[in-house]
């Protein structure tokens, strides 16, 4: 399977989230998409613990899913005034797009369902080994109930609470803030990686 990248390995950028800012570029980012996104990791913890960004938080995280994914998504992110910093994986596996807009990067995940598994990919090492560098998320389709949470008191679709207890446990609601985003989630699925390297490798 072909990786693109849009950009060579670059440095980390560490922004740490300003409400204002923030909301704004996720309202933004979110009227592109037709109401078909919903806030994941980090920014669905945000918005469920706390109704606003995690302060410490690197980024905004939206996932879709492949069904309802278009192409021309992505031309209305880009004529928005966001840039497009990665692109990782293709639309039959693991793709997710990296934007920036002033100051902010937002990472747009694209959720594919096998039977009752609704999987996602995040990617290692800037994802210059290709597959090898997939790191595999899994989840009962049980967990996907798409709902409203308010981040600053703007309502955003999103997912609940049992998703993020099998991202991040039943010790969620308390804050950290040393998180190695490789390893730490609780919804690896080496398994799984294995067989998308067979079909798509």
């Amino acid at each position: 399977m072909p990786l693109v990248q849009i950009q060579p390995p670059l440095q980390l950028f560490f922004y740490k989230m300003n409400n204002k800012n923030s909301l704004q570029v996720l309202l933004e980012f979110t009227s592109c998409l037709n109401d078909s996104y919903f806030l994941c990791y980090g920014t669905c913890l945000g918005a469920l613990r706390e109704g606003s960004f995690i302060k410490h938080d690197l980024d905004i995280d939206i996932g879709i899913m492949r069904g309802d994914f278009k192409l021309e998504y992505i031309n209305s992110i880009i004529e928005k005034g966001f840039k497009l910093i990665r692109l990782y994986g293709s639309l039959e596996c693991g793709l997710e797009f990296s934007f920036r807009k002033n100051g902010v990067k937002v990472d747009l995940m694209v959720y594919y369902q096998i039977g009752r598994t609704i999987y996602n990919c995040l990617w290692d090492n800037g994802g210059i080994n290709g597959l090898s560098d997939m790191i595999v998320h899994s989840y009962n389709v049980k967990l996907f109930n798409i709902q409203q949470l308010e981040i600053c008191g703007v309502s955003f679709y999103s997912l609940g609470l049992e998703y993020i207890k099998s991202v991040y446990g039943e010790k969620w609601k308390k804050p950290i803030t040393s998180w190695n985003w490789r390893t730490d989630h609780l919804c690896h699925d080496y398994p799984l990686k294995l067989k998308l390297k067979q079909l798509y490798g």
